[in-house]
């Protein structure tokens, strides 16, 4: 018995009149008597070609031989690959791993569903059945993918330090006097979720600079006229 796609190596053994034998394989001529089941060549091997059975036979000198039956079962798994190989990404972020499945037939199928996800140091990272990955903290994990005994190729994720994703600037509309000033804050919002102060990093802007200017620090000076500064 076989899975569909792999091969099966047959022996003939002639029996003659002074009882000694002889291996006729490479010489006997070889028959499937179900082609679309299983194939064989001269050598007496058999490829599984789909689900069922065949008899396989022998023939030389006119002798035929007994009868094996081969039955081709359902291809299986033979490897997993798990894509990406080495992505990266930053603290708080997720990542999408797929899982594809080779067969004994070369067929291949999406197992990213069913597999069992594994991440090497939940840590740096955890991953859920669907084979998305977060980022919990710097670092890096092995992930692979495993289904029916087979455990996939394994991809490493890094995990860089979190990445700015926004800034908020308060007060987010002031009016101030002519002469006085206006202090801004920018506060940072990262991929993890966390905050940062970057009133003195940021680089400041005013879009109107007879209105008022801005300097490095997020203080607002209103020119002349007595106007509203608005971020």
């Amino acid at each position: 018995s076989i899975a569909k796609g792999l091969t099966q190596a047959f022996t003939a053994t002639g029996t003659y009149t002074d009882s000694s034998t002889l291996d006729l394989t490479n010489s006997a001529t070889w028959n499937s008597s179900n082609g679309a089941a299983a194939s064989i060549n001269a050598s007496g091997v058999a490829t599984g070609l789909s689900v069922g059975s065949s008899n396989i036979t022998a023939t030389s000198g006119g002798i035929t031989s007994n009868t094996t039956v081969l039955t081709v079962t359902a291809p299986t798994l033979v490897s997993i690959a798990v894509t990406p190989n080495s992505p990266s990404i930053a603290k708080g972020l997720t990542q999408s791993f797929t899982a594809t499945g080779t067969y004994t037939d070369n067929s291949t199928q999406d197992l990213t569903n069913s597999a069992t996800w594994n991440s090497s140091n939940t840590v740096a990272a955890s991953i859920n059945a669907s084979g998305v990955a977060t980022a919990l903290s710097v670092g890096s994990s092995n992930i692979t993918a495993a289904s029916g005994g087979i455990t996939s190729n394994t991809a490493v994720l890094t995990v860089t330090a979190p990445a700015l994703v926004s800034i908020a600037v308060s007060p987010s509309s002031a009016s101030i006097a002519k002469g006085l000033t206006q202090s801004f804050t920018a506060t940072g919002t990262y991929t993890d979720s966390s905050t940062q102060d970057l009133t003195g990093s940021a680089t400041w802007n005013s879009s109107d600079g007879a209105v008022a200017s801005i300097n490095a620090s997020g203080v607002a000076a209103a020119s002349p006229a007595i106007r509203q500064c608005s971020r």
